[in-house]
């Protein structure tokens, strides 16, 4: 997964999450990514990608959390606006 950003700005320590030994995910501005087979194969979520979200460039994650059990829920923020999107199958679709 590649993040392209204008300005430097750190890996927050946050972002980079290990469920048990088989499930991690990392997410970091735009971008998603989850693997469900201890890194073997990784689904990748894009802003961009979103119908509803796509066309706002200014949105960006907040805060991502997974649980064990697959469920979680990502915060987006678009301006001042906040979204919440949430999935059942460790993120590899979101809704």
């Amino acid at each position: 997964m590649t993040i392209k950003y204008d300005d430097p700005i750190p890996i927050d320590k946050n972002s980079i999450v290990l469920i048990n030994e088989r499930v991690g995910y990392v997410f970091m501005i735009e971008k998603f990514a989850v693997t469900t087979d201890a890194g073997f194969t990784w689904s990748i979520w894009d802003i961009s990608k979103e119908p509803s979200l796509k066309d706002d460039l200014s949105c960006k994650i907040q805060s991502l959390r997974i649980l064990e059990n697959g469920t979680g829920s990502m915060n987006i923020r678009c301006n001042a606006v906040e979204k919440r999107l949430s999935t059942n199958d460790y993120g590899v679709v979101w809704q």
